[in-house]
C-alpha cells in the first residue's frame, strides 16, 4: 500500500511542562502505569475480523478497512491485528500505524517466500515478525513505543522510510534475545531502565495527554539519542516558514474563522510552545457530521493527494472547544 492517507494530529500536551520543556517523569513516577496491558483483538474466523474492522476503524478512510480485510497490506503474522488498536487512535499511534500499512511490506513481505534468493530478507521478516506478533513483554513495550520512536526520528529529519526501517532493525535486534518467560523482561535495547526499575508492561492510554504518552515520548527521545544514535538536530517548520514576519499574531479560531477562510493556506502553531504544528490549507471535510472541516499539508512533490497529516476540525462545539484551544492559527497570505 503506497497510496498516502490523511492523518489526524494530536492534541498537544496540557501540562506536565515549563516553560515550553515537559517536565522530566521519573521511573518510580511511571512505575504508576504499569500492569493490566492488553494490546491484542483477537479473531477466530474472516466474519469476526471483518466486524472488528468496520467497528473501530469506522471513522477512518474506507481505503485503510479495504486493506485490512483481506490483509492487503503484504504485513505478515498479526501485524495487522496489532495495527487495529494504532489506527483507532489519533496523533502519534495513527501516524506511525498508516506508515508501517505504507512502507512496511517493503521490508516484511518476504515472509512467506520459498525462493533461494529471499532467504536474507525472509529471515529479517520472520525475526521481526516473531517479536511484534507475538505476546511477549517486548512485544508491548515495540507497540508502545514504535510511535513516538518513530515520531522523533522524523522530527530529527529521518525520511518515512529510513525512520520505519530502524523502528523495525530495532525489534529484529531484539527478537534473538527473546524467549518466552525469559528474564531480563525486557530485550529491547534502550529499555535496560525498566528492568532495573520495575516498570512493567503498559500500553498508550487513548488520551494522548495521559502520563503514558508523555513518559514513552520521554524515553524514546532518549532511545533515538543513545541507541539509534540520531542527535537532536531537529528539522522544524519553521526554518522553511519563519514566523517573524509581519503576517500577523497567532489567533484563537473560533468556527466562523475557519468558514471564512476555506480554500486558505494556515500556519497552526502549539498554543503552549509556539511551535509550528503544521502549515496547511483549509478545506471542506468529507465527514460532516464528525468534521466540518480539516487543514491538509500536502506532501511536498506530491501535492494534496498525498496529504503529510491533517488536522480535523470537529463540529460538535464541545469537542471544538476542547481540541482547537491548544492550537493558535494565521492565516498566510
Amino acid at each position: 500500500m503506497r497510496e498516502r492517507l490523511s492523518q489526524p494530529l494530536m492534541t498537544p500536551d496540557k501540562g506536565g511542562s515549563e516553560g515550553g520543556e515537559e517536565k522530566h517523569i521519573p521511573y518510580s513516577e511511571a512505575e504508576s502505569i504499569s500492569g493490566g496491558a492488553a494490546i491484542l483483538k483477537k479473531a477466530y474466523s474472516q466474519q469476526q475480523w471483518h466486524d472488528q474492522v468496520n467497528e473501530d476503524l469506522s471513522h477512518v478512510d474506507p481505503k485503510i478497512r479495504e486493506t485490512l480485510y483481506g490483509n492487503k497490506s503484504g504485513l505478515p503474522g498479526r501485524i495487522c491485528q496489532h495495527l487495529l488498536r494504532l489506527l483507532a487512535r489519533r496523533g502519534v499511534e495513527y501516524q506511525f500505524g498508516i506508515a508501517l500499512l505504507t512502507h512496511g511490506s517493503e521490508f516484511l513481505s518476504k515472509f512467506y517466500s520459498k525462493k533461494d534468493e529471499d532467504h536474507e530478507n525472509r529471515k529479517y521478516a520472520w525475526e521481526v515478525n516473531s517479536l511484534v506478533s507475538a505476546e511477549w513483554s517486548d512485544t508491548i513495550a515495540w507497540w508502545t513505543f514504535a510511535p513516538h520512536i518513530y515520531d522523533e526520528l522524523l522530527k530529527r529529519g529521518n525520511s518515512e522510510r529510513d525512520a520505519m526501517k530502524k523502528v523495525l532493525d530495532w525489534a529484529q535486534k531484539a527478537s534473538a534475545l527473546e524467549k518466552f518467560g525469559s528474564e531480563p523482561e525486557y530485550h529491547l535495547a534502550g529499555l535496560e531502565p525498566f528492568n532495573e526499575h520495575h516498570v512493567d508492561r503498559y500500553t498508550l492510554h487513548p488520551d494522548p495527554t495521559h502520563i503514558s504518552h508523555r513518559f514513552t515520548r520521554q524515553e524514546a527521545k532518549r532511545i533515538v539519542r543513545d541507541v539509534f544514535g540520531v542527535e537532536e538536530t531537529r528539522l522544524h517548520h519553521e526554518h522553511n516558514f519563519p514566523l517573524d514576519h509581519n503576517l500577523g499574531k497567532p489567533e484563537e479560531w473560533s468556527m466562523d474563522d475557519f468558514r471564512k477562510y476555506i480554500g486558505k493556506t494556515v500556519l497552526v502553531l502549539d498554543a503552549h510552545t509556539g511551535e509550528l504544528v503544521l502549515r496547511g490549507k483549509i478545506v471542506s471535510t468529507t465527514d460532516p457530521y464528525r468534521y466540518f472541516s480539516e487543514i491538509i499539508e500536502p506532501h511536498p512533490e506530491k501535492g494534496f493527494d498525498y496529504a503529510i497529516r491533517a488536522l480535523k476540525i470537529p463540529s460538535s462545539p464541545e469537542q471544538f472547544r476542547e481540541e482547537m484551544a491548544m492550537y493558535r492559527f494565521r492565516v498566510e497570505e
